[in-house]
């Protein structure tokens, strides 16, 4: 067996898309992919017929169906159950629409070898933009590249919430995940984003986080059935959804955890509740910046109206705690600032790429191209 099979599992939770999950187990199967994979179906029915047809020969692969998660507290059960089945020192969460580069996993996982004072680590992120199945693109993607390197959990849960990257995909330690989505079961998340970044600040509270260089993980960004883009099309933006009825309980849980973490982690008086407040006023002030004033795309049916009925949302309660002066210079060129941040965040060695643009040339037919930079 791979040495690294008996390090590191990838656990793939997938639900009622064949299409895709067919495409990421040929592909793991095509690169020889040297890692334990679980798949934890949480489909309308069980998936094992069909994927007990394909050729997964070159990879080590379990299965487990836990029945349909037909809501966001379910899904996140279904990934807790998966973890408790996990036996190596190391794991990963994946997405079946997303490919995974091996050097940045062997790379994150030898690091993490050599470092116990971090709980994780990952590589850079590209962007697999598909317009059809015969013309898409490679290039780098627009996440925060960064780490989370900061000395105590204050400091690294303010770099989390000031400045937010994505570290949901990296590798850690298995205990460190296993304790982390044990405690969000326990607490029902409605909201998937909630839940997300419930994730990435019991992360950042429970120890340091790295990023390396090298590449890791290729995530296609335009797919209409993304988790994410269904249920913003359900559920709305952030000014819609913090309308919710559940909204207030789950930011509760979140403070809560953090807090409790950071004192286990850091001492009793290392983290005021005060310091958090004025955190996340500032993560959801950018949120909604973005949100409101993105020339992008309505991805709020609210926005139109809050163009023509400012003063309204300005006095909303909960804008008016994150926002003096919404629409004032200062807040529009810090949402310049903020957009240009994310626009431009380096990514190198770009031609490691090729392999997953191979890929799906010879999976779909078609051509590819592998940019240094997207406009």
């Amino acid at each position: 067996m791979h040495y690294y099979t008996e390090k590191l599992t990838v656990v793939l939770p997938i639900k009622d898309r064949p299409d895709f999950t067919k495409r990421w187990l040929e592909y793991a199967n095509e690169v020889s992919l040297p890692f334990h994979v679980l798949v934890a179906d949480g489909s309308l029915q069980s998936s094992l017929d069909w994927i007990g047809k394909l050729d997964l020969s070159a990879i080590s692969f379990s299965y487990h169906y836990y029945g349909p998660d037909w809501a966001v507290p379910i899904f996140f059960e279904k990934i807790s159950a998966a973890l408790s089945q996990v036996k190596t020192d190391y794991v990963c969460l994946v997405d079946d629409d997303d490919f995974q580069l091996i050097d940045g996993y062997l790379q994150s996982v030898d690091f993490l070898e050599a470092n116990m004072d971090y709980i994780g680590c990952g590589g850079q992120t590209l962007g697999l933009f598909m317009q059809s199945h015969a013309d898409f693109s490679i290039t780098r993607s627009a996440y925060i590249q960064q780490g989370l390197e900061d000395s105590t959990a204050r400091s690294r849960v303010k770099a989390l919430l000031t400045n937010y990257r994505v570290v949901f995909y990296d590798v850690y330690r298995s205990e460190v995940l296993k304790k982390i989505f044990s405690r969000l079961a326990t607490n029902q998340f409605y909201d998937l984003f909630n839940a997300e970044l419930y994730i990435a600040c019991l992360a950042a509270t429970a120890g340091r986080l790295k990023k390396i260089d090298t590449p890791f993980l290729v995530r296609q960004h335009n797919n209409p059935q993304s988790s994410a883009k269904v249920s913003a099309s359900r559920d709305g933006g952030y000014f819609e959804r913090s309308l919710s009825l559940n909204y207030s309980a789950e930011i509760r849980y979140l403070f809560d955890a953090i807090l409790s973490t950071a004192e286990k982690v850091d001492g009793a008086e290392s983290f005021r509740k005060d310091d958090l407040h004025i955190f996340f006023k500032e993560f959801m002030r950018q949120r909604y910046l973005y949100e409101f004033l993105s020339p992008l795309e309505p991805i709020s049916r609210f926005q139109k109206l809050f163009y023509s009925v400012e003063r309204v949302f300005t006095s909303h309660h909960s804008l008016g705690y994150i926002f003096d002066n919404l629409r004032s210079r200062i807040d529009k060129l810090q949402y310049k600032t903020f957009v240009a941040r994310h626009r431009n965040a380096v990514c190198s060695h770009l031609n490691v790429a090729n392999v997953v643009g191979v890929f799906l040339c010879e999976y779909y037919g078609g051509s590819s191209k592998v940019e240094s930079s997207r406009d």
